[in-house]
């Protein structure tokens, strides 16, 4: 038996970047409920925004990286 996909097109979807334990990746979202859900990212080129605040890039002997 297969299962059916739901499939929702999203646009502006505001969500964290959220690295898991084991070092992976996924898109977390907030319901006004406090409840959340978590998306695993299969995209392979997806464009983001970063709005948060208390990001800064840094840049190191030739390396780049993002934190706070």
């Amino acid at each position: 038996m297969c299962e059916k996909i739901e499939c929702q097109k999203i646009n502006n979807l505001r969500g964290y970047l959220c690295i898991s334990l084991d070092g992976g990746y996924f898109f977390r979202t907030y319901q006004d409920d406090g409840s959340f859900c978590d998306y695993d990212i299969n995209h392979t080129d997806m464009e983001i925004e970063i709005v948060d605040s208390e990001a800064f890039i840094y840049k190191k002997d030739g390396e780049c990286f993002i934190d706070h």
